[in-house]
């Protein structure tokens, strides 16, 4: 499998880990008081990746020795499973308040058995996604196809929805937008677009038209996959790299390698 990591128009593809494990979550506090148990809230816990590579040759870990000792972060870092289901944040895939322009809506059930989050339309469309009252921008490596699908109903040009994508370069500037029409339904369907991104694009924003849209999801891959909910991370650090020499050859030389990509911002 592959992993993306480095920083919008220059994210590189290396390779995939033979062990990742990875926490986060939202933070919980609780409080007894006599016959009570109370919770207190926090946000959200940032993530923390553990990566592991085995056998692996002193080339392929020259990006991550870069990245750890000698680049500024933060960094993109889009872990396998983000590449082949939803490399967005886990934030933006659930359309968490604040990260769209669209009426915050109620969990729906667009499968057997799956439950995602909607958000309606305010108007036709809404703008995806923000970030503390700004657009975002989700990066993309370049060249590499990708596949914007959700599930949508309700047609709002002229009865059909649409995903419009917008490009935009390494600072955000505007490139190019490319809109895909579908037929509008009264219930919700899962719509995907496969495109390529254009040269000089790297990273991406979205309109959705529909009167309601739910479970988002973006993959680097030429096919739609199956849903998974957010896997990516846009803002990171990458540091503890450590290295244990198995063997050098002249024709051969392989090490174990170990590092830690920690979600900041």
């Amino acid at each position: 499998m592959t992993t993306y990591i480095g920083t919008p128009g220059a994210l590189m593809k290396v390779a995939c880990p033979s062990r990742l494990s990875s926490g986060g979550g939202r933070a919980v506090l609780f409080e007894d008081t006599q016959s009570r148990r109370k919770a207190f809230l926090g946000r959200s816990v940032l993530r923390e990746w553990s990566v592991d590579i085995g056998a692996v040759s002193p080339r392929d870990m020259a990006v991550f020795e870069h990245l750890a000792d000698f680049s500024m972060p933060p960094f993109v870092y889009y872990p396998d499973d983000a590449v082949l289901h939803n490399i967005l944040a886990p934030a933006y895939a659930a359309l968490a308040v604040g990260t769209h322009t669209g009426l915050d809506a109620s969990l729906v059930e667009v499968e057997p058995g799956l439950f995602v989050k909607a958000v309606a339309a305010s108007g036709n469309n809404f703008s995806f996604p923000y970030r503390n009252g700004l657009l975002d921008q989700v990066p993309i490596p370049q060249g590499v196809p990708v596949t914007v699908s959700a599930w949508m109903r309700g047609g709002t040009v002229s009865g059909d929805t649409q995903i419009s994508v917008i490009w935009r370069g390494a600072a955000g500037e505007y490139i190019a937008t490319e809109s895909t029409r579908f037929t509008g339904t009264s219930t919700l369907t899962r719509r995907h677009v496969t495109l390529t991104p254009p040269p000089g694009a790297a990273s991406m924003t979205f309109q959705m038209w529909a009167q309601q849209t739910a479970g988002i999801a973006i993959s680097l891959t030429s096919s739609l996959m199956p849903y998974a909910p957010g896997r990516g991370a846009t803002r990171t650090v990458v540091h503890g790299l450590s290295r244990e020499l198995i063997i050098a050859q002249s024709r051969l030389t392989l090490e174990d390698a170990s590092f830690t990509v920690t979600e900041v911002g």
